[in-house]
């Protein structure tokens, strides 16, 4: 990956709601399970699946935008 593009990718999860990044960190970056992400966030596993899905729909869009 290019260093510009890494640098928007990171750029675009920083701008996230502060939850839609957590969970995109825990999942994504660290490698975590559902499970885990709602325990090491003391959330629902629904809410850690509400707030991916969130989470991905804008930085798929905020990624096309600038490509």
């Amino acid at each position: 990956m290019r260093l510009d593009e890494s640098a928007r990718i990171t750029a675009a999860v920083q701008a996230l709601p502060t939850r839609q990044r957590e969970v995109v960190v825990a999942r994504y970056y660290l490698g975590m399970t559902e499970s885990q992400t709602a325990q090491l966030l003391d959330i629902g596993i629904g809410s850690v699946k509400r707030h991916a899905h969130r989470a991905l729909a804008a930085l798929q869009r905020g990624i096309e935008v600038t490509s």
